[in-house]
């Protein structure tokens, strides 16, 4: 009997965690849209940390569902913790936009330094399926991106609040980190591939 359960939730574990974060996912990109909506006086720095933070949202949901996907498990409390430090990281970046600079840098920081754990994490999840075996040591390039990224906004809101750096030059920083996010994914998936598990199926 309990085996039969087992094998009932191993069926439904990716669909059930695919739509937690899908929801909570498409919860923090309407967060965006609607912080937008309600500031006034759209800046420059408004547009391009909006963009960033829907950027690493789109990179959430490629790991979180390329990693659900992938497996079949026994859903645990974990997961969806797992899945609810990242959403209360993300509604928090999301809150920075429109605020000082300073804000949305910390931000920015510790939402990096917290999506390595969750990356970190979900592979290890997979890893925990029999018929899948990672070499988690691989994804340690993954994890370098987010403690650089993490690194950087830090040292960038530590310039900021000694008004070391301008405007024009915080504005900067938030834009080079759009094609940073966009590295971290083009590794995720170049690692994904890398431990044999394909993303897409291909026709035929």
């Amino acid at each position: 009997m309990q085996d039969q359960i087992r094998a009932r939730l191993e069926d439904n574990y990716s669909a059930i965690y695919i739509t937690l974060v899908s929801v909570m996912l498409g919860l923090a990109l309407d967060d965006v849209v609607s912080i937008l909506r309600g500031i006034e006086d759209l800046t420059l720095f408004n547009w391009v940390t909006a963009a960033f933070s829907v950027h690493v949202i789109f990179n959430a949901w490629v790991g979180y569902a390329s990693a659900a996907s992938a497996v079949r498990l026994v859903p645990s409390v974990w997961d969806a913790l797992n899945v609810f430090v990242l959403s209360v990281a993300h509604f928090a970046l999301n809150s920075a936009i429109g605020e000082e600079p300073i804000v949305f840098f910390y931000s920015a920081s510790c939402y990096s330094a917290i999506a390595g754990g969750v990356v970190y994490y979900n592979a290890w999840r997979v890893d925990q399926d029999d018929a899948i075996q990672l070499d988690l040591a691989t994804f340690r390039s993954i994890l370098w991106i987010n403690a650089i990224g993490s690194a950087v906004f830090l040292v960038a809101g530590i310039l900021t609040h000694q008004a070391l750096v301008t405007s024009a030059v915080q504005t900067l920083i938030v834009a080079l980190g759009i094609p940073f996010a966009t590295l971290w994914i083009y590794t995720f998936l170049k690692v994904w591939n890398a431990n044999g598990l394909p993303l897409w199926k291909r026709p035929g």
